[in-house]
């Protein structure tokens, strides 16, 4: 009985943690949408910051790119992330100015933190967003996953997101030792 008892509060105490780390996270969105503090558009000299911006751009486009889907029911033809920015979605409008209108135009994400352009693939409902990271080399969509977000584990690594989310990304160092702690505790 005390063992169950015991996992129950282990169990909380990781839900817990979880639950306020992503309150922070929209209460940072928030901010973004109301415009009070947002960094969409700074290029941060820290290399983790760099990827946290990106990956927050690689959402913007994801989220519009929703809403794109929501009324179309097919994600939008195009070779290239530009062709795709470029591409009339109906009234002489430009997927930014359409479905990211909410966004102030200066912080329309059309580059990563580091200024390379995002890479875009779809196939019919399915999307994906990517940035090549740090390195500017895009090693291909097929990569899926996490690596940590230290400086060492970081560098070079790309981003992925796909109507589902990130496919390919770095996480928080600390959240991943802390979670790796609670599955060993409970099983």
């Amino acid at each position: 009985m005390n063992k169950i008892v015991y996992l129950l509060l282990v169990a909380l105490l990781c839900f817990s943690f979880i639950n306020a780390q992503e309150t922070v996270a929209k209460e940072e969105k928030k901010s973004e949408t109301t415009g009070e503090t947002s960094k969409t558009s700074e290029i941060n000299p820290n290399i983790k910051d760099q990827y946290h911006q990106t990956m927050k751009n690689l959402e913007i486009l994801k989220n519009g790119m929703l809403d794109y889907l929501n009324d179309f029911n097919d994600a939008l033809k195009a070779k290239t992330f530009k062709e795709m920015m470029e591409q009339d979605v109906g009234n002489g409008l430009t997927f930014p100015e359409f479905y990211l209108e909410q966004i102030p135009e200066d912080q329309v994400p059309l580059k990563d933190a580091w200024g390379n352009d995002f890479i875009y693939k779809s196939q019919n409902e399915i999307f994906w967003f990517a940035s090549a990271g740090s390195d500017g080399k895009f090693e291909g969509f097929a990569q899926d996953g996490v690596y940590l977000d230290t400086d060492k584990d970081i560098a070079g690594k790309d981003i992925i997101i796909s109507n589902k989310g990130f496919t390919y990304f770095p996480i928080d160092e600390k959240l991943y030792q802390f979670s790796q702690q609670c599955l060993k505790i409970l099983f």
